[in-house]
């Protein structure tokens, strides 16, 4: 296992065993130990190293470690093998998540097996991961995560679950970070070697399939330039043909809820379990590896900082069981939602009460509640008597 350590400032550094490190920093072996070479970024951006300094190593670490030490405008990434040899840099302006969401719809079922409307031309591959979402009255509920068995042009074979039935008009979420993603042009080269390998021995590829393949291919290539300018988190969508049938407006409020989650989990919020199993395991996987990282190491610095400790905390479980004795008469998906903004509220030892769960209610799939004044009266009943 790699660790990465990531210092706070000059006199203190967080040291911390993570499950997950960009696999794209390389071993420096060839520079020299005075000035070791900087690995340019996937967009090539160069600077001044010598502007860069060096961090406070730790006095013992174990080999193979790698380390984060932020700077301003960046970071750089050190390699400890034996020896400390910088390895990687990067500029603040490419540490952005840069986020696309590829979203599609179940279109059948075949003996347990989902079949999606995402396929080669979407970018997904075999193995990719999707979460699954659930229509139910005026809300999405997610269903659990389903793994690509196989793909086609314009769509994928989904492997069966254990935990869950899929149904038809299921919507299902992937995502991929957008340095991860191939320039136009690429992506077509690459799509078109894949489907000639696939067809080499096939007479006939329908007209439908020939359409619909070329418009994903056009929205793909209009699209790109908008993704690579993009500043916000999600810079785009790549959405599967049969989508449109979706009504948009709860689509919108799933997405909105999406991305609260991924912020507050970004920040290092300890409350994602709150939201439920089900919300947790999709809101982890739609996040992205890189705000995975950016949780690890918010939370190790919270963890180093005094008083901040897991004790002090309101188990997610006790809120909800309280929540719901209070609250008898909500939808459990009601529930969910508060257990996670109450926890998340004493976390972050908000002020305005009021104010701060209308502005996140706004960023739910139940907008409506901010205009609840029972409600709102009752959560605050009810964080009071938590912290008492």
């Amino acid at each position: 296992m790699i660790a990465c350590l990531l210092p706070l400032s000059a006199q203190e550094t967080v040291v911390k065993e993570y499950p997950w490190c960009r696999t794209d920093v390389r071993r420096n072996v060839e520079s020299d130990r005075v000035e070791p070479k900087v690995f340019l970024t996937d967009r090539e951006q160069s600077f001044d190293p010598k502007k860069w300094p060096a961090p406070p190593f730790p006095a013992e670490i174990s080999p193979e470690t790698l380390l984060q030490f932020n700077v301003e405008g960046g970071y750089y990434l050190w390699w400890f093998d034996g020896e400390w040899q910088r390895v990687a840099a990067r500029p603040q302006e490419i540490l952005r998540t840069g986020l696309v969401y590829g979203i599609g719809t179940i279109e059948r079922v075949v003996r347990g097996s989902a079949i999606v409307d995402l396929g080669d031309v979407h970018s997904l591959k075999a193995q990719d991961r999707l979460a699954v979402f659930r229509r139910q009255g005026r809300y999405f509920v997610p269903a659990g995560i389903l793994t690509v068995e196989e793909t086609e042009e314009t769509s994928s074979t989904l492997q069966r679950s254990r935990h869950f039935v899929p149904e038809t008009g299921d919507v299902v979420m992937f995502v991929r970070e957008f340095h991860d993603m191939q320039k136009a042009a690429d992506h077509r080269d690459d799509f078109l070697r894949t489907f000639l390998l696939k067809n080499a021995g096939s007479n006939g590829y329908s007209t439908a399939r020939r359409l619909d393949t070329a418009r994903a291919l056009m929205i793909y290539r209009n699209h790109y330039p908008d993704w690579e300018r993009g500043k916000s988190d999600v810079v785009g969508y790549i959405f599967g043909e049969s989508f449109v049938d979706v009504e948009t407006k709860p689509i919108s409020s799933l997405l909105k809820y999406v991305g609260m989650l991924r912020e507050k989990y970004q920040q290092g919020r300890r409350t994602l379990p709150a939201a439920g199993a089900d919300w947790q395991l999709v809101a982890e996987l739609l996040a992205g590896e890189s705000i995975q990282a950016q949780h690890l190491a918010a939370v190790a610095a919270k963890e180093a900082n005094e008083g901040d400790t897991a004790d002090v905390r309101i188990e997610p479980r006790e809120i909800e069981r309280r929540l719901r004795e209070r609250l008898f008469d909500r939808e459990d998906e009601q529930i969910h939602l508060l257990t996670f903004l109450v926890a998340t509220f004493i976390e972050e030892s908000g002020r305005n009460q009021d104010l701060w769960m209308q502005q996140h209610f706004r960023r739910s799939q139940f907008p409506e509640l901010q205009d609840e004044e029972v409600l709102l009266e009752s959560l605050r009943d009810f964080v009071r008597d938590l912290q008492s």
